[in-house]
C-alpha cells in the first residue's frame, strides 16, 4: 500500500511532464529502492530503445540508453530483490548496445511445440472438423504459430459455424505471415507445372532433376540456391512458379522490400 500511494505521488508529477525521459526517472526511483520488491515489466522494448545508428538519435534517445545503460551497472539494483523485464518481438530491432550488455539475461521464448499446441487443442473439446483434418493434423499444421494465433483461428470458425479444415488452416497461415512481414511477401499458389512450360528442354531436365531430389529427401543432391538470368518478358517467373507447382514447395514472392532510405 506504501508503495502504491509513492507510485501515485509521483504519477501526480508525471502528469505535467510526459516525456520518456522523465518516466525513466521515476522508475529508477522505484527500482534502486532496496526496501522494496518491485518486478518492473517495460513492454515494447524496441520503442524505447530502437535500432539506430548512433549519429542519426535525437539528444533525448541517446540520454535514455544512456540511462538504460547505467541501470546494467546500478550497484543498488544488482543487490536488491527487483528486477527489469524488458519485452520485444524481435531481438534484432533493440539497439546492440545493450543487448550485448553481460549484465542482461536474453531469455527467448519459443514458439508452442507440437506437444504443447495438441494439449491446447485438447482443451477445446467442442471444435469440428472436415476434410480429413483432425485435432492431431490440426495441431501439426499450426506449426509456426503461436497460442493466439491458433486461438484465433478456432474463435473465427466458430463464429461462422463451420468446421475447420486443411484449407482454413492454410488459408489463415498465410495471411498472418503475410501481416507479420508488413505485406513484404505473398504466398503464391502455382497453378502450373512443366508441362505447361514449352521449349527449354535442357533447363526443365535439370530443374526436373533437382524437384525430384527434393521430393525423394535428397537434399546433397539440391543446390542452396538458383539464380535465374533474362531479359524481362522471357518466363523466368513462369518458370519458377512451375519448378515449385513440381516439386511441392511452397512458393513466396518478395514485394518491393527496397525503399529509398
Amino acid at each position: 500500500a506504501t508503495l502504491s500511494k509513492l507510485f501515485e505521488k509521483k504519477m501526480e508529477h508525471a502528469k505535467s511532464n510526459s516525456s520518456l525521459h522523465y518516466s525513466l526517472k521515476l522508475m529508477e526511483d522505484l527500482i534502486v529502492d532496496r526496501n522494496q520488491n518491485i518486478a518492473l515489466i517495460m513492454e515494447y522494448a524496441e520503442t524505447i530503445l530502437p535500432m539506430n545508428q548512433l549519429n542519426y538519435m535525437g539528444e533525448e534517445e541517446k540520454s535514455n540508453m544512456i540511462r538504460l545503460m547505467q541501470w546494467t551497472k546500478n550497484d543498488y539494483l544488482s543487490t536488491s530483490n527487483n528486477i527489469v523485464i524488458m519485452i520485444t518481438e524481435n531481438l534484432s530491432e533493440m539497439h546492440r548496445r545493450f543487448t550485448s550488455s553481460t549484465q542482461v539475461a536474453i531469455i527467448e521464448i519459443a514458439l508452442p511445440t507440437e506437444s504443447i499446441r495438441q494439449e491446447f487443442t485438447r482443451q477445446h473439446i467442442d471444435l469440428t472438423f472436415a476434410d480429413g483434418m483432425d485435432a492431431r493434423n490440426f495441431s501439426s499444421v499450426c506449426g509456426g504459430l503461436t497460442l493466439v494465433q491458433m486461438q484465433g483461428i478456432i474463435r473465427r470458425a466458430e463464429q461462422k459455424g463451420a468446421s475447420i479444415n486443411f484449407q482454413t488452416v492454410n488459408s489463415h497461415k498465410k495471411s498472418i505471415i503475410e501481416q507479420e512481414c508488413h505485406g513484404l511477401v505473398e504466398f503464391i499458389a502455382p497453378k502450373h507445372d512443366f508441362s505447361h512450360v514449352g521449349g527449354q528442354k535442357e533447363l526443365k531436365s535439370e530443374l526436373q532433376r533437382i524437384s525430384n531430389a527434393i521430393k525423394q529427401g535428397h537434399r546433397n543432391q539440391v543446390p542452396m540456391g538458383m539464380l535465374f538470368v533474362g531479359p524481362m518478358g522471357t518466363g523466368k517467373t513462369y518458370i519458377g512458379e512451375a519448378f515449385a507447382g513440381e516439386s511441392g514447395l511452397t512458393c513466396i514472392k518478395f514485394k518491393n522490400f527496397r525503399e529509398r532510405w
